[in-house]
C-alpha cells in the first residue's frame, strides 16, 4: 500500500504545515498583543513619573519661595533691629558728644571771660 502510506505522509505535512501556521499566526498574534501592553505600561510610566516630577518641583518651588520669602522677613526684622540699635547708640553718643563740648565750652568761655 504505498500509495496510501503517500497520502499519509502527504497528509501529515499538510496538517503539520497548518500547525505551524497556525503556531505562528498565534505566536505573531501574542508579540503583538505584547507589545501593544508594554508601550501602555510605559507611556503610563512615563505619564506618572511626568506628573510626579511635575507635582514634586511644584512643591519644592513653593516649599523654596516660602523659606525665601520667611528668611527675607528674618532678614528684614534683624537689619530693622540692627539699623534702630545703631542709630540709638549713635543718638546716644552725638547727645553724650555734644553735652561734653557744650561743657568744655562753657568751662572755656567762662575761663577766657574771668580773665
Amino acid at each position: 500500500h504505498p500509495d496510501e502510506l503517500t497520502n499519509v505522509k502527504i497528509e501529515a505535512k499538510r496538517h503539520m504545515a497548518e500547525l505551524r501556521d497556525n503556531f505562528t499566526s498565534h505566536l505573531n498574534t501574542t508579540h503583538s498583543k505584547f507589545n501593544i501592553e508594554l508601550n501602555t505600561v510605559k507611556s503610563d510610566l512615563r505619564t506618572n513619573f511626568t506628573s510626579d516630577l511635575n507635582t514634586l518641583k511644584g512643591d519644592l518651588r513653593i516649599e523654596f519661595t516660602s523659606d525665601l520669602n520667611t528668611l527675607k522677613g528674618d532678614l528684614r526684622t534683624k537689619f530693622t533691629s540692627d539699623l534702630n540699635t545703631l542709630k540709638g547708640d549713635l543718638r546716644t553718643k552725638f547727645t553724650s558728644d555734644l553735652n561734653t563740648l557744650k561743657g568744655d565750652l562753657r568751662t572755656k568761655f567762662t575761663s577766657d571771660l574771668n580773665t
